[in-house]
């Protein structure tokens, strides 16, 4: 028997290893012991499920004892068939844990001890699931983006291919448009030049102009509106009559006033203007 406990070594290695819950519930403590083990699980609550466990187990060893001793009673005849009962065999086996003199003090704070391990690895069993639910959850919502980008993808180059497949066929109805210089002092003129798409007309209009110098070997053009360049082209070389040609999309011919500035670009020089060229497209 371990000697008195005093108040300043109540603490819980002191407990576990005299075994003071276990020792309250079988009354075997003093009464200066009872009564500050007392004052600590009231205010414990690890303590205080140590008693209860204890006292849960003093009660069970009692009914399994009160069992055991009606199975003294029982005839050897149906000993058997009493045995195979479940419930009476956990009774019996508690009986014969009693009779063995198995220490209650030593198996308390084993069960305790499972039971928390036990909890600690639902919690952390709940945890892994959750982080893998989570990660499922982000696996499906990146596949479901990159699913939509590819879709998206696949249409657009669907679409690039077909207006690609439509230049290559031969272009009937095409409208021409064919631009005059505008000498210096006509600037504050309307344009001359009007242009109007056709109804169910091809998207593309061939313009035609002759620049005012045609001694260059190679010319750039700059299509502007409002003052503003919308597009700019160069590489272009004249034809035998001098003349320049190309096509411009429907979608740079918006309604409005719009100019043609044609610029020469002599070999290792820098640009000289050829002409400007105004023009309105009509609705």
């Amino acid at each position: 028997m371990k000697g008195p406990v005093h108040e300043d070594a109540m603490d819980h290695t002191t407990i576990d290893e005299t075994h003071i819950a276990e020792r309250f519930v079988l009354g075997q403590l003093d009464p200066e012991e009872s009564r500050l083990f007392e004052e600590h699980f009231l205010g414990c609550a690890e303590c205080l499920e140590r008693v209860e466990l204890a006292e849960q187990l003093q009660q069970g060893l009692r009914r399994a004892a009160g069992r055991r001793a009606a199975i003294a009673t029982v005839a050897t005849a149906g000993l058997l068939a009493w045995w195979t009962r479940p419930a009476r065999r956990l009774a019996l086996g508690l009986a014969l844990l009693l009779a063995a003199g198995l220490p209650i003090a030593l198996l308390l704070p084993r069960i305790a001890r499972l039971d928390r391990e036990l909890g600690d690895a639902r919690s952390a069993l709940l945890a892994q699931q959750s982080t893998r639910e989570r990660q499922a959850a982000a696996t499906r919502t990146a596949t479901q983006t990159i699913d939509q980008h590819r879709n998206a993808e696949r249409q657009e180059a669907a679409r690039l291919a077909g207006e690609l497949e439509r230049a290559r066929q031969p272009q009937v109805n095409v409208p021409i448009l064919a631009l005059s210089l505008v000498r210096s002092g006509d600037g504050a003129k309307e344009p001359a030049a009007r242009f109007r798409f056709p109804r169910d007309s091809a998207p593309w209009a061939v313009v035609s102009l002759e620049p005012s110098d045609p001694g260059f070997p190679v010319y750039r053009v700059t299509l502007r509106s409002g003052g503003r360049a919308r597009w700019q082209g160069g590489g272009l070389t004249p034809t035998p009559a001098g003349l320049l040609s190309f096509s411009l999309p429907r979608a740079l011919l918006a309604p409005g006033d719009l100019t043609l500035d044609v610029e020469g670009l002599p070999v290792g020089g820098a640009p000289v203007p050829a002409g400007t060229f105004p023009f309105r497209v009509v609705p």
